[in-house]
Order: C-alpha cells, then sequence, then structure tokens
C-alpha cells in the first residue's frame, strides 16, 4: 500500500471500478460571515481545517501536505455519491487521521522520509489534527506514544495505528452529548 494515502477514497473507488471521473480543484483561501477572504497561506489552523472540512462536505478530497501551507490541491469525485452525511464524514477524518499518524510513527520509527525537507520536522507530530492533543490532553503525541514500542517494517506500524486508534477513540460517536476521545480508565 502507498504509506502516505492508504485511507484514499479516490484510490478505494478506482480499485473498486466505481469511480470514472476525477477533477483536480484548488483550495485557494476562504471568506468568513463578513465575506472578508484571505489566501489559505495566511490562515491560522482553524481556517484551514475549516476549509479542509468544507472540501469533504461538498464532496472533495483535500490533498494535505505537511511541508508547508498554501493552496491545496483537491479531488472531486462527481460520478460517485458518496451520500455524504455526519456517519461519512466522521469516517473520512479518521481515515486522513490514520495516515497522519502512520506516516508520523513511519517517519519517526522506520526514518520513512526522514531525507524529505520540511516533511522530515513536520512530520513527527500529527499536522492537520494537532488539535486533538489541545481537546484531550491524556491523548499521547506520537513521540509519547512511541516510547517502549518497537516496529520492524510497515506492519508493524499499522499495527500500532490500529491500537492508538483502538485506545484513544470511541468511532461513530462524535456527538455533543457524547465524548469523541475515549476516558482514560
Amino acid at each position: 500500500f502507498n504509506l502516505y494515502s492508504k485511507g484514499s477514497k479516490v484510490l478505494e473507488n478506482i480499485e473498486a471500478g466505481s469511480q470514472k471521473e476525477i477533477t483536480v480543484s484548488v483550495i485557494k483561501g476562504l471568506k468568513d460571515f463578513n465575506e472578508d477572504g484571505k489566501e489559505l497561506k495566511e490562515a491560522k489552523h482553524p481556517d484551514y481545517l475549516a476549509a479542509s472540512f468544507d472540501s469533504i462536505l461538498n464532496q472533495t478530497v483535500p490533498i494535505i501536505r505537511a511541508g508547508d501551507r498554501g493552496p491545496e490541491s483537491t479531488v472531486s469525485l462527481f460520478s460517485v455519491n458518496s451520500g455524504a452525511n455526519e456517519d461519512v464524514f466522521i469516517e473520512d477524518l479518521f481515515r486522513y487521521l490514520k495516515d497522519e499518524i502512520r506516516t508520523s510513527l513511519a517517519l519517526r520509527m522506520l526514518k520513512i522520509g526522514a531525507d524529505i525537507e520540511n516533511y522530515n520536522k513536520n512530520a513527527l507530530e500529527l499536522r492537520s489534527f494537532s488539535f486533538i492533543h489541545r481537546l484531550n490532553n491524556s491523548l499521547p503525541t506520537m513521540e509519547k506514544y512511541i516510547k517502549g514500542k518497537t516496529a520492524k517494517n510497515l506492519k508493524d506500524i499499522e499495527k500500532l495505528v490500529d491500537k492508538y486508534i483502538e485506545d484513544h477513540f470511541i468511532f461513530h460517536d462524535f456527538m455533543p452529548q457524547s465524548p469523541f476521545f475515549k476516558q482514560p480508565t
């Protein structure tokens, strides 16, 4: 599998033969309620996330880059009705989260990507999902998570990703009345 895009809906649809049309677009910036706009490279992290989430809700998949912020590409799946709803949105976000965890652990533990400038620093921790540590301070950073753990190959990394998600997140339960994160025991 491709380490950087295992959670890709585009690749999943292509492999299943259901993806007939792909259009690449660009998120150049965003506007607020006052119609004041800003370029994405000038956006603060919450604005950057809002632009990415808005793309997902509009059935385009942002291609999030680790190195720097600027105009981001998106892939539109016009020929596929994804049936976007809250559950689909959460599942898509978990795909991205798992990809970020996977690439961070592979960089830290197997040195995959260590020769890529900017990525070798920025991907050590979560990038697009860095806010989850502010939401739940008991959630271990990637640095803390790997202490005492070993990985010899990508299969080991995948097991660590699954264990991280299993230990710390509740799938499909991101409702205001219930916690998104599992509570520490």
